[in-house]
This record gives C-alpha cells, structure tokens and sequence, in this order.
C-alpha cells in the first residue's frame, strides 16, 4: 500500500508490480482525480493542454491491467497487523 500518486507513488507501484506479479497492490491518494503530474498543471491552466495530459498514465485502464488498485481517499491510521 502507497500513500500519494503523484509520480513517485505511481512508478513505485509499477515496479512492485513488475518484482512481485502477484503482491496486492495498492496506490491511495486523497484526490479525486486519476494520478496526475502538477508540473504540468501551468500548461492545463493555459489551455495548452486539456485535462487528459495531466494524467499520469494515458491508457485509461492502466492500473487496472496491471491490478494496481487505485483508492481515492485519505489515510488516517495504519494498522500494521
């Protein structure tokens, strides 16, 4: 399980996919959004871009394919049992 998707918690999830296929993995993030990249959010802001190139990962079943569970919402607490 990984706290935030920004680019860091993505490609994490990713990896662990790729050294463990069948590990349960989970990417949360408290925005409601599909992963995103914010240093791409001035080219958004300016229409450069639509809300599509924001996003991590293109495909919209990405996560899915690679059984990476996306959870929209904010940790509280960590049970560690």
């Amino acid at each position: 399980m990984l706290q935030g998707s920004g680019p860091a918690g993505v490609t994490a999830c990713e990896n662990l996919r790729k050294l463990d296929p069948g590990a349960r993995v989970t990417l949360i993030g408290d925005e409601p959004e599909p992963p995103y990249s914010r240093m791409v959010i001035p080219y958004f802001l300016t229409a450069k871009i639509g809300e599509q190139g924001t996003y991590l990962r293109r495909e919209p079943d990405h996560y899915e394919r690679l059984r990476i569970e996306v959870v929209h919402h904010r940790v509280t607490a960590v049970d560690s049992e």
